[in-house]
C-alpha cells in the first residue's frame, strides 16, 4: 500500500508565490550567473514584489485580463520567471517559445495561442523586428541579459553586447524594456492574486516537439502543476525538500522540465540558479562553482556531453 500524496497547500501559483515570500522572505530565491562569473539574486520577498510590479504593468498598461496568454521567447535570464510570474498573477496563462525557432515558427505560436503579450529578448532583435510586423497590436515587452545586475555591472555587459561585440542590434520596433515595465508597474495597484488565476484554469500553454506535425498546444493547470510537484516530492531524496538547497538550471524555462524546476523552488525555499548560455559547456564552469549545487537537473545528452 502506497502512502497518498500530499495535497499541495497552494491553489494556485499566483497564491504560491506569495506564500513563498512570507515563509522565505530574505532567502535567496533567484540567481543569474553569467559565464564570466557574475552573478545576480533575487530574494523570495524581491521575486514576490517585482512579480507584482510586472502584474500591475500586464493589466493596467498592457491590457491583460484574465484567461489571456502572455508569449516569452528568451532563454534563462533573471528577468524571465519575473515576468512569467507577473503574468500569472495578472491572470494569464504563459506559452513559452523556443529561442531558437525560426520568425515563421514563431510567428505560428503567436497565433496559435492568441498572445495577447509578446516578450522577446533584445541578442534576438532582428527576428523580433520580423515578427512583430505580423502581429502590430501586439505590445511587445523586451528583455536583456543584463537584467536584475547592479547599474555597474548592467552599463558594462549593455556595452559589450552592443557595442563590442555586436550581438545586440538596434531594434526598430516599439518596445518597453524589463526595467521600465517595473518602474511602471511600480506606482501602479497590483491586480488582487485572489482574483487572478484558479487552481482550474489554464497556467501554461507548453507546445509539443510536433513530431506528429506541426506543434499543439498543451493546457496545463495550476492544479495539475502543483499536484505534480507533490506527487515528485514524495518520491524524491531529502535534497529535493531541503529549504535553501542549491539547484543549477540549464534546462530552458520555456520547456516544461525547466517549469517544473521553478515551481519545485517555490514550495521549498529553494534557490534556483539559471545558466543563461550553456553552450559551449565550459560556460557552466562559473555556475558550478559560484553556486555549488546539490541539485543539477539534465538529460542524458547533456550529462555525456559534461562528461
Amino acid at each position: 500500500m502506497t502512502n497518498a500524496v500530499p495535497k499541495p497547500e497552494a491553489g494556485s501559483l499566483p497564491e504560491l508565490v506569495r506564500r513563498a515570500a512570507l515563509t522565505y522572505a530574505d532567502q535567496r530565491a533567484l540567481s543569474c550567473v553569467l559565464p564570466n562569473g557574475w552573478m545576480a539574486s533575487l530574494t523570495y520577498a524581491e521575486l514576490d514584489q517585482m512579480s507584482d510590479h510586472m502584474a500591475a504593468w500586464f493589466s493596467r498598461i498592457a491590457g491583460v485580463k484574465r484567461g489571456d496568454v502572455v508569449a516569452i521567447q528568451a532563454p534563462n535570464i533573471l528577468s524571465y520567471p519575473v515576468v512569467l510570474l507577473g503574468a500569472l498573477k495578472a491572470g494569464a496563462a504563459v506559452s513559452g517559445i523556443n529561442p531558437l525557432y525560426t520568425p515563421r515558427e514563431t510567428e505560428r505560436q503567436l497565433e496559435d495561442c492568441g498572445a495577447k503579450v509578446f516578450v522577446g529578448f533584445d541578442v534576438f532583435g532582428e527576428m523580433v523586428d520580423t515578427v512583430a510586423a505580423s502581429f502590430p497590436e501586439t505590445p511587445v515587452l523586451m528583455l536583456s541579459a543584463s537584467d536584475g545586475f547592479s547599474p555597474f555591472r548592467r552599463t558594462v555587459i549593455d556595452v559589450l553586447a552592443k557595442r563590442v561585440k555586436r550581438v545586440v542590434p538596434p531594434i526598430r520596433t516599439l518596445h518597453t524594456t524589463f526595467r521600465d515595465a517595473v518602474a511602471q508597474g511600480r506606482s501602479l495597484t497590483p491586480p488582487d492574486i485572489d482574483q487572478a488565476l484558479s487552481g482550474a484554469d489554464p497556467c501554461f500553454l507548453a507546445y509539443s516537439g510536433g513530431t506528429t506535425g506541426v506543434p499543439k498546444g498543451v493546457a496545463l493547470t495550476s492544479e495539475g502543476l502543483l499536484t505534480n510537484v507533490a506527487q515528485v516530492q514524495a518520491l524524491s531524496p531529502e535534497v529535493l525538500k531541503k529549504s535553501g538547497r542549491n539547484a543549477l538550471l540549464i534546462l530552458p524555462l520555456y520547456h516544461m522540465y525547466g517549469g517544473f524546476m521553478l515551481v519545485t523552488t517555490l514550495t521549498t525555499g529553494g534557490h534556483l540558479a539559471l545558466a543563461p548560455s550553456p553552450r559551449p559547456l565550459s560556460n557552466l564552469k562559473a555556475g558550478f562553482e559560484k553556486v555549488r549545487p546539490d541539485v543539477f537537473p539534465g538529460v542524458n545528452t547533456l550529462f555525456a556531453g559534461l562528461l
